[in-house]
């Protein structure tokens, strides 16, 4: 049976939708967001300009052209759905199953059947192929696997050839759809949203509600005001007081791609503070930096000093190092010139590896995910398959490293870096802040950490997503934010009314980090954002989870009862997301099983979360 055929419950008829990719219930649709737009947007993609200076003269409108026409196969058939501002139809005909349509867009691939239908971004898209002469597969990022049959095996390769024409015609910042999208939704005033752009995370009104003293211990360096120390650092940082401008300068340079140690957040109860950093760059001699060793011992001592939490025993105040990789791999980038802190140059600190695995090894692990999902991979053993992917082991890993930073953090500081500093390092310091301060489980507070620990600190989202410009390393590309938003549904599958977002929210958010409408995830770093004014050319994800607000939040959420949350890191309490990996079979529901017997269990949000995750837009 196709797996794409039976994927839903109801045809699409959406007056002004743009349903989400995965499953999509017509009877459980929320009401459409651009019900309201009555104008049809045609508009085609932006040349390849910069958007600085001379694109300043013209109008944001000339930088939209024409592109080649639309191939409509048949002239009786008309979009299923009214397309997005800035969204152009490249090819529209008709599938290999009975009623069916096909869409390709600037955006999306849309597939229609007699009771389903499908909609892939095409930058969720990893690749697509023939399968059977007359089927095209899609393999999507999300850990999906799309197919859909054709007439024909001349009808499948048409279709094949027009998809990865379309995946490779990005090629500057301005053919990202988010561009095309941001200008036309401003031209149309495109209702009911607030078209946000910039950083949600504001630094001043975090170190007010974390009680930083800014006037006696603690201060915010302008240092990377340019981004000329670190590019992939935010402009400012917080120091201790007592750490001069210019010794930080001479320190930076020590760790891996100058990222110095700085301070993320503070406990209000202690006065201990969780840092982040990267490696420093021992090398093989062992060298040493003495700023750096400076850098490390004033921000313990920086510590509230009223506070005896931050000693041991013998009163000596000292810090915990959490290096997120195995001993073996820290010593072995001894040798590429990395390493990690000497303990007899930082004397009062103390390090612990954490042992989570690389890129590499968290691509592997999701590839066999998706490899056993798909029904590529035998089922005879499918839990034991399950454990073998080691997918469910990297989850505990992470969230056990998380927990220790948290139960570390009640007596003394903490510094958590791994070898770049933005793989593992925001893994651990945004999932500690989480379990820590009830504030980041809020709507709002969930986004401003996103934005603080993953945006500002320069998480490379274009290499890591595979949407990139210029030439393609495979070897860059891994889920590691979506591993970590697969950590947070955890937390929230232990404690459902500790959040007050729900599974659905969580669910927008791995869609858009891949889809490339929003301008959120296009970079891998504020820096580079703010080089080239994309930030302010595109529209924000936040504007799309503030608009559905009501949809998104969690109704059983609590606040002001749960404080540190008491989490488990067993394997036996995680679960497979299938809600994202395997939307279709969902809380275990067969395939084969006839479409008036396949109704997911209620959630505490919605009736049936599969569908009403992607019915909002996109």
């Amino acid at each position: 049976m196709n797996p794409v055929e039976t994927c839903g419950e109801a045809s699409p008829t959406l007056d002004g939708e743009s349903p989400s990719e995965g499953n999509q219930s017509a009877e459980a649709a929320a009401p459409s967001l651009s019900d309201e737009i009555s104008t049809s947007t045609s508009t085609g993609r932006p040349r390849q300009e910069s958007l600085t200076s001379d694109a300043a003269v013209v109008s944001k409108r000339d930088l939209l052209q024409e592109r080649e026409p639309s191939v409509i196969e048949d002239d009786a058939l008309a979009s299923p759905i009214q397309l997005l501002p800035g969204e152009t139809l490249r090819r529209l005909g008709r599938s290999g199953i009975a009623g069916g349509i096909i869409m390709l867009t600037t955006y999306r691939l849309f597939i229609t059947f007699k009771e389903s239908f499908v909609n892939i971004p095409l930058r969720v898209i990893e690749y697509v192929s023939c399968v059977d002469v007359d089927s095209i597969s899609a393999t999507c990022k999300d850990g999906t696997v799309r197919m859909c049959k054709l007439a024909s095996s001349e009808a499948c390769f048409k279709w094949l050839h027009a998809i990865k024409h379309e995946l490779a015609y990005c090629r500057t910042f301005v053919d990202y759809f988010a561009v095309s999208f941001s200008i036309t939704a401003h031209e149309l005033k495109y209702p009911p949203w607030n078209l946000k752009s910039g950083n949600p995370y504001k630094l001043g009104e975090e170190l007010d509600r974390l009680g930083f003293d800014l006037k006696n211990t603690w201060r915010i360096s302008n240092i990377n005001e340019n981004y000329k120390l670190c590019s992939s650092y935010p402009k400012e940082n917080v120091v201790p007081r007592s750490y001069p401008e210019e010794l930080l300068e001479k320190a930076a340079p020590f760790r891996a791609r100058c990222r110095f140690p700085t301070v993320v957040w503070r406990n209000t109860h202690t006065g201990t503070v969780l840092a982040r950093c990267s490696q420093p760059e021992l090398g093989v001699f062992c060298q040493r930096s003495t700023e750096d060793e400076e850098l490390i011992q004033a921000i313990i001592e920086t510590c509230d000093a009223g506070d005896n939490t931050s000693g041991t025993d013998d009163g000596v105040k000292k810090l915990l190092v959490v290096d997120a990789r195995s001993y073996s791999s820290a010593i072995a980038n001894r040798a590429k010139g990395g390493g990690t802190e000497y303990t007899e140059y930082y004397k009062h600190c103390d390090i612990e590896f954490m042992a989570l695995p690389n890129i590499h090894s968290v691509r592997s692990s999701f590839a066999a995910v998706r490899s056993l999902i798909s029904g590529k991979a035998s089922t005879t053993n499918w839990y034991s398959s399950l454990e073998a992917t080691n997918w469910l082991t990297n989850l505990s890993t992470l969230i056990s490293a998380a927990k220790h930073v948290v139960e570390t953090l009640v007596t003394k500081p903490v510094l958590v870096h791994c070898s770049d500093g933005w793989d593992r390092t925001p893994q651990i310091c945004s999932l500690a802040q989480i379990i820590m301060d009830p504030f980041y489980r809020t709507y709002k507070g969930f986004q401003i950490l996103i934005a603080k620990e993953w945006l500002s600190f320069g998480h490379k989202f274009a290499q890591r997503c595979g949407h990139a410009l210029g030439e393609f390393d495979p070897n860059e590309v891994s889920p590691i934010f979506l591993q970590w938003l697969d950590a947070v549904y955890q937390l929230t599958q232990q404690f459902p009314t500790a959040f007050e977002f729900n599974e659905a929210c969580l669910i927008k958010l791995v869609q858009h980090t891949y889809s490339c409408m929003f301008g959120t995830f296009l970079c891998d770093s504020e820096g580079i954002k703010v080089c080239e004014e994309f930030h302010t050319e595109t529209v924000e994800v936040w504007s799309l989870l503030d608009a559905l607000k009501s949809q998104l939040s969690n109704i059983l959420y609590t606040p002001n009862v749960h404080k540190t949350l008491d989490v488990s890191s067993h394997q036996s309490d995680l679960r497979l997301w299938t809600s994202v990996y395997s939307p279709q079979t969902s809380q275990a529901n067969c395939l084969e099983a006839p479409i008036e017997n396949r109704q997911l269990r209620r959630s505490r949000s919605f009736t049936d979360i599969s569908s009403s995750t992607g019915n909002f837009l996109l």
